[in-house]
């Protein structure tokens, strides 16, 4: 229970603001990527808010920001065949996770959906409050252009970007993933 503490406190008041379709489909892709990113048991508000404040450099619009977005993690938010690392991974699962809750297909079997409803509801909740403007976590000192893990970083440092050092604003501790930003 002690993970969802950080949740409630950023729901103590869903988004009351009027929502567009598009505004809708980008909370529900940054909702679906971080999840995928971090797994829906261990993804913080600072994991979903790095893929939204990443997102938000891509466009200024809802839905250029989706088409970032589903370009940079086609794996969750796409319909393209896996790879044998993507379908042994949390990818299968997470593409099917939907704007309710509904347990998603591919959902593992060893896993009660029940147990894991309340987060994702938890996590489309902040991804739609992030979009629309009504909480603001800024987990990197500057916008990020792209995120990855540490199996990403000499990849990332190749191609001349430098990382950000991006903290959980909560805690002050490093993200697992980190942003990246151009030269």
């Amino acid at each position: 229970m002690i993970r969802f503490v950080p949740f409630l406190l950023l729901l103590a008041a869903a988004p009351a603001s009027a929502q567009t379709p598009a505004e809708r489909a980008l909370a529900l892709a940054i909702a679906k990527v971080g999840v995928n990113e971090a797994s829906l048991i261990r993804v913080t508000p600072a994991d979903v808010a790095l893929v939204h404040q990443t997102a938000a450099t891509h466009g200024d619009t809802p839905h250029a920001r989706l088409a970032w977005l589903r370009a940079h993690s086609n794996c969750v938010l796409s319909d393209r065949e896996m790879s044998e690392t993507e379908a042994a991974g949390n990818c299968p699962w997470s593409r099917g996770l939907r704007d309710d809750d509904t347990r998603p297909e591919a959902w593992p079997s060893t896993l009660s959906w029940p147990r894991f409803r309340e987060r994702w509801r938890q996590v489309r909740t902040l991804a739609l409050a992030l979009v629309l403007g009504t909480r603001s976590i800024e987990p990197c000192p500057e916008p990020p252009w792209t995120w990855g893990g540490p199996m990403d970083r000499a990849r990332a440092l190749e191609r001349g970007m430098r990382p950000l050092g991006c903290r959980d604003p909560e805690t002050g501790l490093p993200l697992r993933n980190e942003g990246y930003a151009l030269r």
